[in-house]
């Protein structure tokens, strides 16, 4: 019945939460620690979804690197820690930059740590654009980045669903994950980052990294 709802919504409905925030000076960036849902942790604080072994991202993308390799997206994001960075269109970016700078700044160097980006494809016209866009990525994007910066296609239908199980709220912007070696989503951000929204960031990022006995001890967030 969600779904039902949720794909009664178009990028309209993106774009009037854009032009509130705009009108009304707040903007819509939001952070969150992940600590209960569902589809995440049943019930669980973070310390304990931390342990558990079954609660990996939820959807497994084919996806494509700008150097052209093919994988599951569960396959690259395992093994590291990983800020996962979505975005569906070209209006997300500089939010997407806003948390990628400062987070390789601060971990570009860690090589336990990673951070990709995923470029949703939407529909059967950018569909056929496809290598049309990557071509224009591969020029804008610095070549460095090329094996970490990913394209996906999907139909409108496809993504809907998807972003209702990803808990996405807009499509026009930064949606940002941050997930632990097994691929469970320990933190989520949205839109431009902000200081605090950044320190959330880094210090869960740190607390990740530790040994998996002590990560199992630390990882409650801060009150």
């Amino acid at each position: 019945e969600i779904l039902k709802v949720e794909l009664k919504k178009s990028y309209f409905y993106d774009l009037n939460q854009v032009l509130q925030s705009a009108k009304t000076g707040k903007d819509i960036s939001d952070a969150a620690v992940v600590t209960a849902s569902k589809s995440e942790s049943e019930g669980d604080d973070i310390a304990n979804a931390s342990a558990s072994s079954s609660h990996c991202i939820p959807v497994n993308w084919r996806i494509k690197n700008l150097n052209g390799e093919e994988k599951d997206l569960r396959d690259a994001l395992a093994g590291k820690v990983t800020l996962l960075l979505l975005s569906f269109r070209a209006y997300a970016q500089p939010g997407i930059e806003s948390w990628m700078t400062p987070f390789l700044r601060h971990f570009g160097s860690n090589e336990n740590v990673q951070c990709l980006q995923v470029s949703i494809i939407e529909g059967w016209g950018l569909g056929l654009l496809r290598s049309t866009i990557e071509g224009s990525l591969r020029s804008s994007v610095p070549r460095e980045r090329h094996p970490f910066y990913f394209t996906m296609k999907a139909t409108s239908s496809e993504v809907i669903r998807d972003q209702h199980t990803l808990q996405l709220p807009n499509r026009l912007v930064a949606n940002v994950l941050l997930l632990d070696e097994m691929t469970r989503i320990h933190w989520r951000a949205t839109g431009v980052a902000h200081p605090e929204y950044l320190h959330q960031l880094m210090d869960l990022t740190s607390k990740l990294l530790l040994p998996s006995q002590e990560n199992t001890h630390s990882l409650s967030p801060k009150q």
